[in-house]
């Protein structure tokens, strides 16, 4: 798969394409269904199926005051697309000047002028140009006038309820890790390095990877069942999600502590996945380090019991 910086650059590349466009934040299971009919249409086209995104995604620079929070970061995109068979993955700049654009300037002189779409699939719910102005029915209309297939993909429903990105958001913030999984198709997780910490843990006997992730996602403050990929090997884990309120000395950042379960390897510096899967328990202060450990005890007997752990 070859990824583009801008849709300028892709012209010299393509004789044709079947394009869909988006910001498949999350890349989920409705976003996976039209991708899948996207590479299938233009495999049967022979043409080029290309995806087209924009970065950094438009709330950012049209509302930077809402904190607007991806689920993944961007190369968990690219990774998606390549394991679909997308041929070909735009990032486009997106500014206020291009968030200006009209819907006929949008197509004609971008999407129809760079990319020589035969087709052009997209969700149920797609707009475009200045303010999303550009109706399912303008983007069928221009098409037509330039002799381009239009299809749209009806919404992915899971368990009642139709499969979105800010639905997923709103699971990770709720903690409603098995909810958020079974929309994306796969685990929610977290990437990072492991930094040093107080080493606290180490002296009740439940030492602790610290993590310092990057992006500003992070599920509901609590502990929950993990699994910790590092240097290709998965461990069974359980995690703190937020203050350790317990012995804290400020509250000003949400802190990601894993105890691996029968682990005890020198992991600094080493960046780490951490899968979430199953929320146990609100973090709560204790009123002793004694009685947090003893919370501790059962937290990690629950834990070897859901993942089968000895010892």
């Amino acid at each position: 798969m070859q990824v583009i910086n801008s849709l300028e650059q892709v012209q010299p590349l393509v004789k044709s394409t079947v394009v869909t466009l988006g910001n498949f934040d999350g890349v989920h299971l409705g976003h996976e269904a039209l991708l899948r009919r996207l590479v299938q249409q233009a495999h049967e086209q022979k043409s080029s199926s290309l995806v087209v995104t924009f970065d950094p995604h438009p709330l950012q620079v049209l509302y930077p005051e809402r904190e607007f929070q991806r689920i993944f970061p961007v190369e968990d995109q690219i990774e998606q697309m390549k394991k679909i068979g997308v041929d070909i993955f735009v990032r486009h700049p997106f500014n206020l000047e291009f968030s200006r654009l009209t819907p006929e300037e949008f197509l004609k002189q971008l999407i129809f002028k760079h990319l020589k779409p035969q087709k052009v699939i997209v969700g149920y719910d797609f707009a475009f140009g200045s303010g999303r102005q550009g109706t399912l029915k303008l983007l069928q209309d221009i098409c037509q006038k330039n002799a381009i297939g239009v299809e749209i993909i009806p919404p992915f429903e899971k368990s009642g309820m139709i499969v979105s990105s800010s639905k997923i958001r709103e699971f990770i913030r709720r903690g409603e890790i098995v909810q958020a999984q079974e929309f994306l198709g796969r685990p929610f997780y977290l990437q990072g390095k492991v930094i040093p910490g107080d080493r606290r843990g180490r002296t009740i006997g439940f030492p602790t990877a610290n993590l310092d992730v990057p992006w500003s996602l992070k599920p509901r403050v609590g502990v929950y069942l993990t699994r910790f990929k590092v240097g290709g090997n998965i461990h069974p884990s359980m995690t703190n999600v937020g203050w350790n309120p317990t012995v804290a000395q400020s509250f000003d950042q949400v802190k990601i502590e894993t105890h691996i379960l029968n682990f005890d390897e020198q992991i600094y510096d080493q960046e780490v996945t951490l899968e979430f899967v199953k929320f146990l328990r609100e973090e709560k202060k204790f009123g002793s380090l004694q009685e947090l450990k003893q919370q501790l005890e059962n937290d990690r007997k629950q834990a070897k019991e859901y993942f089968n752990v000895s010892g």
